[in-house]
């Protein structure tokens, strides 16, 4: 599963509604990671951001989060 977002809000509201929670955090200079987990399971999502573009019809760039299951 790889899903991304235009803003941490928005990738925030989205895990708790798959009732995951934050269990730890990197942050340096140029990125942002957290690791959540899931509730009740054994379940693992990376949330990270990278400047990417922002959707496909446009050249526009800016800061992307990507959610990634493992």
């Amino acid at each position: 599963m790889q899903i991304k977002f235009n803003s941490l809000d928005q990738a925030q509201k989205h895990l708790i509604v798959l009732k995951y929670f934050r269990k730890d955090s990197f942050l340096s200079k140029n990125e942002r990671a957290y690791i959540y987990k899931h509730k009740n399971k054994k379940k693992y999502i990376y949330l990270s951001s990278k400047v990417d573009y922002i959707n496909g019809d446009t050249m526009d760039r800016g800061v992307v989060w990507k959610l990634e299951a493992f």
